[in-house]
């Protein structure tokens, strides 16, 4: 991928910085997954971020997400991801907030909104509400996380049909 019109500044010694802030654009971004952090491949979008926190929006489209232990076929591959996503830091706590947050592929079609916050040491909490457009029943297993894989491989071979459609 690529990063373009990047604009860094730090206030204090570079060595130590008080504060600091970056923002740029982004094409086709990809990392693998790692040490519980997801992975990614094909997003495109800009983000600002700061010592205080900062914002991320996407407009990707072909892209694919990688989520190890969380879904039971990873990668996710989406035609479209796009949306906002906000994030604040402050002694020892994060909290994390998504607006339109839309992703569809030929398994679905949706628009996700909520937050995560978490302390340090804490697993967190997450409040999320997602409305489905359009669903594949049958695709259904490979959405749910931490999902146990003989209740995933039940749900993949009894689930033959279902659609959602708003």
């Amino acid at each position: 991928g690529s990063v373009h019109n990047l604009k860094v500044a730090w206030t204090g010694e570079a060595e130590n910085p008080q504060g600091y802030s970056v923002r740029a654009g982004f094409s086709k971004l990809a990392a693998r997954a790692n040490n519980g952090i997801p992975g990614f491949a094909g997003l495109t979008g800009r983000f600002e971020a700061s010592d205080k926190g900062g914002s991320i929006t996407l407009g990707s489209e072909q892209v694919a997400i990688e989520l190890p232990e969380i879904l039971p076929e990873s990668p996710v591959r989406l035609d479209s991801l796009a949306g906002q996503i906000n994030w604040k830091i402050a002694r020892n706590r994060l909290e994390l907030g998504f607006n339109n947050l839309s992703v569809a592929n030929r398994d679905l079609a949706a628009t996700f909104f909520g937050n995560y916050a978490a302390k340090e040491g804490d697993g967190g909490l997450i409040d999320l509400t997602g409305r489905f457009s359009r669903a594949d029943g049958k695709a259904a297993y490979r959405y749910i996380p931490r999902l146990p894989t003989k209740v995933a491989e039940y749900l993949k071979t009894t689930i033959r049909e279902g659609r959602s459609k708003d």
